[in-house]
């Protein structure tokens, strides 16, 4: 209690989003950055499943959401992820997988802009033939990796998803990573960037 007015700047949570297309490696990634940074990562996708397992309100409809490979609603990713971000102790935090679209850019502006301090959007570029690819050999028994499902988010991906990596570019926030290259390069290239723009 007692936080209120004077609350120091630094005090709110710093914010980097990590976008990019199904299977381009985020989750990967943001392991290690938690691992080399100290960062906290919430996974929009993991926050909603776990959304779901919990059978918390209106559990059903994202489920179903999640099974068609449709995008959930911004108000629904939003109560979830202000939620975990309000209050982390951690305030350096890497949010996987979202913004998506230009909605959930506009919906966070209004809940969270005077919350948390947005210090970049990490975007792990991959083709969407890679994408598919690994998405079919991920094999890991969820419900969203067969091929229709897949098609349908790639689809999405690069109709409401690209032209957000253009929003962060017109920004100046945007940390562009070549998604094709190893995991350790991958991982060595996040690192140097993080440490030129003193997100480390």
């Amino acid at each position: 209690m007692g936080c209120q007015g004077g609350q120091a700047a630094d005090e709110k949570p710093r914010i980097v989003f990590v976008i990019g297309g199904p299977g381009c490696g985020k989750g990967t990634q943001c392991k290690r950055i938690v691992q080399n940074f100290k960062y906290q990562s919430f996974s929009t996708g993991d926050l909603l499943r776990q959304y779901v397992k919990d059978k918390k309100e209106g559990y059903e409809e994202i489920e179903n959401q999640m099974k068609e490979g449709k995008l959930i609603s911004s108000m629904t990713l939003m109560k979830v992820l202000k939620e975990y971000i309000v209050h982390s102790r951690n305030k350096k935090i890497l949010v996987d997988g979202y913004p998506r679209n230009q909605e959930n850019i506009d919906v966070w502006e209004k809940e969270m802009k005077d919350l948390v301090e947005v210090k970049g959007a990490l975007y792990i570029e991959v083709s969407n033939e890679e994408m598919k690819k690994r998405l079919l050999g991920r094999n890991e028994g969820r419900a969203d990796d067969n091929e229709e499902t897949i098609a349908k988010r790639l689809t999405t991906f690069e109709k409401e998803t690209k032209p957000i990596v253009e929003y962060f570019e017109k920004q100046g926030n945007l940390i562009k990573i070549d998604g094709m290259k190893t995991v350790d390069e991958i991982s060595k290239e996040i690192g140097d960037k993080f440490k030129e723009k003193g997100l480390d």
